[in-house]
């Protein structure tokens, strides 16, 4: 899915902003934009905090969610269709297909969320904070159930990614190192 034309990004910022042209796109900006897994619609992750889900087909926008306080810095898509979203807020938000509230809030970082990884079979995430802490969540009905925390980082998570087995996580932060984690015993190799 190519969304390069430069006039139908601004456009979509614009929406997004909530201001059809008076207000410059520039200053709200993308930081996560993720498609669906059908392909149907595309969620934008804005600075403002705000999470607009765009038609693939036609660039309109379809819904759009401003719960989050600051900057959303992670969608993942459930097998569902559910969406999850981390942001600067500290929070990570269910919203549930068709819903234009959030299902489900946690708070359980404390300070900003930087990174979100979703196995591949979408029966865990892992959300890594401002603080270097990993948080480990299982999935079950649509709903996230914390895991377990993962130390190791001592500063700033800036990814995370799970192996194709989902048992093993993968983080790089701030401080310049990367883990690897064995989940089954909740630390690094």
């Amino acid at each position: 899915i190519a969304f390069a034309k430069p006039e139908e990004i601004e456009r979509w910022l614009a929406v997004a902003e909530g201001d059809r042209g008076a207000t410059p796109a520039a200053q709200v900006l993308p930081l996560v934009v993720l498609p669906a897994p059908d392909g149907g619609e595309v969620a934008v992750g804005l600075t403002d905090g705000t999470i607009v889900r765009l038609d693939t087909a036609t660039g309109r926008e379809r819904r759009r969610a401003t719960e989050h306080a600051d900057a959303v810095t992670g969608l993942a898509w459930l097998p569902g269709g559910t969406l999850l979203s981390a942001g600067l807020d500290g929070t990570l938000r269910l919203w549930k297909t068709g819903e234009d509230a959030s299902s489900q809030t946690l708070h359980d970082h404390h300070r900003p969320v930087t990174a979100l990884a979703l196995s591949p079979d979408g029966a865990r995430a892992a959300s890594g904070g401002l603080d270097g802490a990993i948080l480990v969540w299982t999935i079950e009905d649509d709903r996230l159930e914390f895991a377990a925390t993962l130390d190791g980082h001592v500063s700033r998570v800036l990814a995370l990614s799970f192996d194709a087995d989902g048992d093993s996580l993968w983080s790089a932060g701030l401080d310049r190192t990367v883990e690897r984690w064995n989940l089954a015993r909740r630390r690094s190799f």
